[in-house]
């Protein structure tokens, strides 16, 4: 801008358009060889405008505010807080305010936090059916308007909320959803998972085998009996770990240190991992960090040792990974 004032050049308002003050900052129009911001539609190019509702122009040296109604409802004010009100004199510099009920009925703070009823100038919890359709109900069972907040006020408001099938909070207490009663862990995820069905000490732990034997764990991973030391899940017997998944995936199919592990090089010859990858042979391989350029250690499993182990896998006849890698994978 300065060469063109040199050279007896000028900006227009084209140039200026075009410009990244333009676009950051509105500054839009071309006066006296630079460009400035001068009206409502540079405003509303600013990045404030749709952040705080700044979208009107006031004047030569006051910059862009808050103008209308139409400058709050477009603002991230009014989406997240519900101030959607504009008070004040239109054009003149006024505020964006919660005013109404309507106001905060469709803002962020509503379907969250159940705050769906505007007082003292803010959304405000309540009212009864604000709380039993936010996000803080259907999570954290807060389902009731008692007094001024929403609360866990029933059991049957946590038993059905996310914290009770996450973490066994499943009884309501002064407000809160809580782990008051041994029944509320065997509602949770982690008790179909994990086999963790039991209220020990405020925390659910596995002291149940037949809890265990019915949990995802035992079928996945061999893990079938509840451990008394430890208090989860682990294999039992070499039946448990041969009956799971993870013997037919990667050939751990015997009990070997509180885990199921391949301990015969039929157990890797007869998996999956074999067919598909190439992993056939029971062996120690380098553990490699994510990019596979540093070593991190050893493991022992199922791996491929030779390039025979790659040669009848798909990873080779379809993918061309035929060669076997220190890592026990095939390249």
């Amino acid at each position: 801008m300065i060469y063109a004032l040199l050279l007896g050049g000028c900006l227009t308002d084209e140039e200026c358009r075009r410009s990244v003050d333009c676009q950051l900052r509105g500054q839009c129009t071309a006066r006296q060889g630079r460009c400035v911001l001068a009206n409502s539609r540079g405003c509303r190019r600013r990045p404030e405008c749709l952040a705080r509702g700044w979208c009107t122009y006031l004047g030569q040296g006051k910059g862009c505010g808050q103008g209308s109604r139409e400058d709050c409802a477009r603002s991230d004010l009014c989406r997240v807080r519900g101030a959607c009100s504009y008070v004040g004199k239109p054009g003149a510099g006024g505020r964006c305010a919660v005013e109404t009920h309507a106001d905060c009925a469709k803002s962020t703070w509503c379907k969250r936090g159940g705050r769906c009823r505007a007082g003292d100038g803010l959304c405000l919890p309540g009212p009864e059916s604000g709380c039993r359709d936010s996000v803080a109900c259907r999570r954290a069972g807060l389902c009731a308007f008692v007094g001024d907040r929403c609360v866990a006020r029933r059991d049957a408001d946590c038993e059905q909320a996310a914290v009770c099938s996450a973490s066994g909070r499943c009884s309501a207490r002064k407000g809160h959803c809580v782990k008051a009663r041994a029944g509320g862990c065997a509602l949770t995820r982690r008790c179909r998972q994990e086999g963790l069905c039991s209220l020990v000490r405020g925390r659910c732990k596995a002291t149940d085998h037949e809890m265990c034997a019915a949990s995802v764990a035992c079928k996945e991973e061999g893990r079938c009996v509840a451990s008394a030391v430890s208090r989860r899940c682990v294999p039992g017997s070499d039946a448990q770990c041969a009956a799971s998944r993870q013997c037919a995936l990667r050939g751990a199919c015997a009990l070997k240190a509180d885990r199921c592990r391949p301990r015969a090089m039929v157990h890797c010859r007869t998996s999956r991992g074999c067919a598909l990858q190439g992993k056939c042979s029971l062996g120690k391989f380098l553990l490699l960090d994510s990019y596979k350029l540093r070593p991190l250690g050893t493991w022992e499993g199922c791996g491929a040792t030779v390039d025979e182990d790659c040669a009848t896998s798909r990873a080779c006849t379809e993918h061309g990974r035929c060669e076997a890698m220190p890592d026990g994978t095939c390249h």
